[in-house]
């Protein structure tokens, strides 16, 4: 596949970092300057943006199961993650390679209240659990390459309901302080507040 004009995508902006993936050849990670404009997207005060270059590639068609083994190889088998599967069936018409950003808040101040605002604004689509399964299998030194803490996780923002009992519950992916350590989990949207959490949004 013919990678994307990089240059091109990222002339008005200067990264403070980038670094390639060593897993694939297919995408970068480029991290923009606080309060910076990528890609035709400003990013909020206080906050920083990942860019997935070109794009990473969803399997929507692959079981739920072997998604999240994918992307979280050390996921309980007694977590949640892998009874709400039913909650996201793609309806066909998903974008197999979708343009993926990522927001934090490297200073804290963050939550997912406040990122659905914001990318509301910036006209941003909220993303599936399987675009967060996308980049933890095809970003596996993700913590690694933006260089935070020693666990950060990647979070699907489209929120997933239980009736019975009723509760709200979010999609994500951590990476942990061991090189390649991944793990799919649901959490209450509440929880997702810290300094190591990146928002995922779809362009």
């Amino acid at each position: 596949m013919a990678a994307m004009d990089i240059k091109k995508e990222v002339s008005i902006t200067k990264p403070v970092r980038h670094r390639r993936n060593i897993m694939s050849s297919q995408s970068s990670l480029y991290i923009t300057a606080k309060n910076s404009v990528t890609d035709s997207v400003v990013a909020p005060k206080g906050g920083i943006l990942c860019i997935l270059y070109p794009y990473v590639e969803v399997e929507w068609d692959m079981p739920w199961r072997d998604q999240v083994r994918g992307a979280g190889p050390n996921t309980d088998e007694s977590g949640n993650i892998w009874n709400v599967g039913h909650l996201y069936q793609p309806d066909g018409t998903m974008d197999i390679k979708p343009r993926l950003i990522l927001l934090n808040y490297p200073n804290g101040g963050g939550n997912l209240p406040k990122a659905l605002k914001w990318a509301r604004s910036q006209g941003l689509e909220n993303t599936w659990p399987q675009e967060a399964f996308a980049i933890g299998k095809q970003h596996p030194e993700f913590r690694e390459n933006v260089k935070q803490g020693l666990a950060v996780n990647v979070v699907a923002t489209t929120k997933c309901v239980f009736l019975e009992p009723k509760r709200t519950l979010v999609c994500c992916v951590w990476f942990g302080k061991k090189a390649g350590w991944r793990q799919a989990a649901t959490h209450g949207p509440e929880q997702f507040c810290s300094l190591y959490t990146w928002f995922a949004f779809r362009r």
